[in-house]
C-alpha cells in the first residue's frame, strides 16, 4: 500500500515529467524527442501476473524513443529486485525502444539500497537501477524560479524541507502554487507543510488561511509515511486515509459527486481505504474506483 508521500510524489512526476526527463538527463544523454506521454504503469507481458510500476514515460518522436519507468521507493522492498528489471523488459518489447529505470528514493540508506547491482542469473551480466534522491534535486529558494515551475519547486520543498533552509523553499514554494485553482492549490499547499521540519512548518501555517484545509491539516513525515495527531487510533488513521484519497482523486481532476464523497468520508475499513488509495493512482474516474468493491 503506498504512503501518502508515495502518492504526492507520484502525482508529481506524472503531472509533470519532465521532473524525470531532467533526472535522467543528469547522467544519461537522451534521444531528441517531440514531446512527452505518460503512460498506465500496469506492464503486463510475458508472465501470467499484473505488475504495476509508479510511472511510465514514454519520449516521443513520432514513434516511441525511450522510456523511463519512474518508480518512487520510500523503504526497502525485496520484491521489487525481481520487478525492476521485468519493468524495463516488459516496457523495451512493448514500445521498441531503450528503457531505463529511475527510482526516486528521499531517505540515504534506501537510496543506497537501491542502488545496488541485482544479480539476473546471466553470467558477467546484472541490472543496476538508476537511482536519484533529495540531494539531485535542484533547490528553489528564488519566487520568480518557482512561479515559473511550481511542481519543481514541490519537488524541491519534499527533497528538502529538513535543510536549514527549509522555510526559504518553503515560502517560496507557496509563491509558486498561489495562482493554482484553489482545490488543486490546497493538495500541493497541504504536501509542502507535510515536508518541511516543525521550526519551518509553523512559521508558515502561521501566514496562511488553513480553514479550508483537510481536517488534521498539520502533518509530518516518519520514515515515510504522513502521519497526524490521530496515528494510532483507528477512527483517526481512517480519516486520515479518506482525507487523502480525496486530495488525491482532486489533484487527478476526478470528478468527485457528493455522493462519492460521503461514501469515503463514512467508510472505516482500512483496509478497503488502503485498495481505493492504490486504484486511485490510475483510475480513470471514481466510479471506477469503487468498481470492484464486494
Amino acid at each position: 500500500m503506498p504512503s501518502f508521500l508515495h502518492v504526492e510524489l507520484v502525482e508529481l512526476f506524472r503531472t509533470s515529467p519532465d521532473l524525470a526527463v531532467d533526472l535522467v538527463a543528469k547522467v544519461k544523454t537522451l534521444p531528441a524527442y517531440d514531446h512527452i506521454d505518460a503512460k498506465p504503469g500496469d506492464l503486463v507481458e510475458l508472465v501470467p501476473a499484473s505488475l504495476r510500476a509508479d510511472v511510465l514515460l514514454l519520449l516521443v518522436a513520432g514513434a516511441p524513443v525511450f522510456a523511463i519507468i519512474v518508480e518512487v521507493q520510500l523503504a526497502r522492498d525485496p520484491d521489487k529486485l525481481f520487478a525492476w528489471p521485468f519493468y524495463v523488459a516488459a516496457s523495451r518489447a512493448r514500445y521498441r525502444c531503450p528503457a531505463l529505470l529511475l527510482v526516486f528514493a528521499v531517505d540515504v540508506d534506501v537510496a543506497a539500497w537501491c542502488a545496488r547491482p541485482i544479480d539476473l542469473g546471466q553470467p558477467d551480466s546484472s541490472f543496476r537501477p538508476l537511482v536519484r534522491g533529495g540531494s539531485a534535486v535542484p533547490k528553489v529558494t528564488d519566487v520568480a524560479e518557482a512561479v515559473a515551475h511550481p511542481f519543481r519547486a514541490v519537488l524541491s520543498s519534499i527533497a528538502h524541507g529538513h535543510d536549514d533552509d527549509a522555510e526559504a523553499v518553503g515560502r517560496a514554494t507557496m509563491a509558486g502554487v498561489a495562482d493554482m485553482p484553489e482545490d488543486e492549490r490546497i493538495v500541493w499547499q497541504t504536501a509542502i507543510l507535510a515536508a518541511l521540519n516543525d521550526a519551518p512548518r509553523i512559521a508558515l501555517e502561521a501566514s496562511m488561511d488553513v480553514s479550508k484545509f483537510p481536517p488534521e491539516n498539520t502533518w509530518v513525515y516518519k520514515k515515510g509515511e504522513r502521519v497526524g495527531k490521530a496515528e494510532g487510533k483507528a477512527e483517526g488513521k481512517a480519516e486520515g486515509k479518506a482525507e487523502a484519497l480525496l486530495l488525491l482523486l482532486s489533484a487527478r481532476s476526478l470528478p468527485i459527486s457528493n455522493e462519492a464523497r460521503q461514501r469515503i468520508l463514512a467508510t472505516t475499513d482500512l483496509a478497503q481505504l488502503d485498495e481505493w488509495l492504490r486504484r486511485a493512482v490510475t483510475a480513470a474516474s471514481v466510479d471506477e474506483l469503487f468498481a470492484a468493491t464486494a
